[in-house]
């Protein structure tokens, strides 16, 4: 028996009659295969051979979160290495040229000397046109003059903004999906917030993480929301700050849940909201709990 006759062949499926494997697949498709897993293993993948190098650079969604890049790491690595490994991996990933991002997210804890790298990322991940943006930071420290980068909100190209942070941001003109947790609005420090949103149809809000700072620093502003195409509206929180609708009757689908013992703090042109037109309307208020 020769030798070659002792070396199994490659297992091999039918594609359309015929024998196949993965290599003989387009680059179109496996990078469509490659956009089921994580960004982290999909990078990976540019070990597998010469082909496959640069395949995962096809990807137009990536998904930063730190917890999975930390599970790849090396046991036994302390907070603060985990945290420069994945800020490490993140940039060697915003580095290639090729990439086309459609759709970014960014979760993950934020050390506080290296705000301008983060700050980098976002911007790096706008000026390829990325549609969509989720970020979602653990910074509680984060200073003045360390917000978000000024592009996020005038780009132009931004439709879908998903922020999760403790950050004063601003509402991009031609934004049509916005869902913003314990999140600020710029300038709203006793202030009175005017948001011009033209296309927007679907807002979330999640003041509920944010109470302590209402009380203690007085931040019990008005927000004005011109957006006289917006359907859908989100909220959870107390209320603390007094948001206004240049035109409320346009809203068909609106769900509110107080935090508790708020709920009496429901006025203004909520109560319009409520009572104009055919609307799909649900109320909720949460349960005080006793520790």
């Amino acid at each position: 028996m020769s030798t070659g006759s002792l070396v199994s062949e490659p297992k091999r499926k039918k594609l359309n009659g015929r024998n196949t494997c993965l290599d003989d697949l387009p680059d179109e498709t496996l990078g469509y295969i490659l956009s089921f897993l994580p960004t982290k293993c999909a990078v990976g993948t540019c070990i597998l051979s010469k082909r496959w190098q640069y395949l995962w650079t096809l990807l137009s969604s990536l998904d930063f979160h730190d917890n999975v890049v930390h599970k790849f790491g090396k046991p036994g690595e302390d907070e603060i290495t985990k945290i420069k490994n994945f800020m490490n991996f993140v940039e060697s990933v915003l580095i290639h040229d090729a990439l086309r991002i459609q759709k970014f997210s960014l979760s993950c804890n934020v050390l506080e000397d290296e705000v301008s790298r983060v700050k980098t990322w976002i911007s790096n991940a706008v000026s390829r046109n990325a549609k969509e943006v989720h970020i979602h930071f653990n910074y509680e420290k984060w200073e003045q003059g360390h917000g978000f980068p000024d592009c996020l909100f005038n780009c132009g190209t931004v439709e879908v903004l998903k922020i999760k942070a403790d950050v004063p941001v601003q509402l991009p003109s031609q934004i049509w999906e916005l869902i913003m947790d314990s999140c600020l609005w710029e300038g709203g420090l006793h202030d009175e917030v005017v948001i011009s949103a033209p296309n927007l149809w679907s807002l979330a809000i999640d003041d509920s993480g944010n109470e302590e700072n209402f009380w203690v620093l007085g931040l019990l502003y008005h927000v004005t929301i011109s957006a006289p195409m917006l359907k859908n509206f989100e909220y959870t929180g107390g209320f603390l700050k007094d948001y206004r609708f240049s035109q409320p009757s346009s809203i068909s689908k609106a769900s509110l849940l107080f935090e508790y013992g708020h709920m009496s703090n429901l006025g203004g042109d909520f109560l319009i909201i409520f009572s104009q037109g055919p609307k799909i309307i649900e109320i909720s208020e949460t349960v005080e709990t006793i520790n």
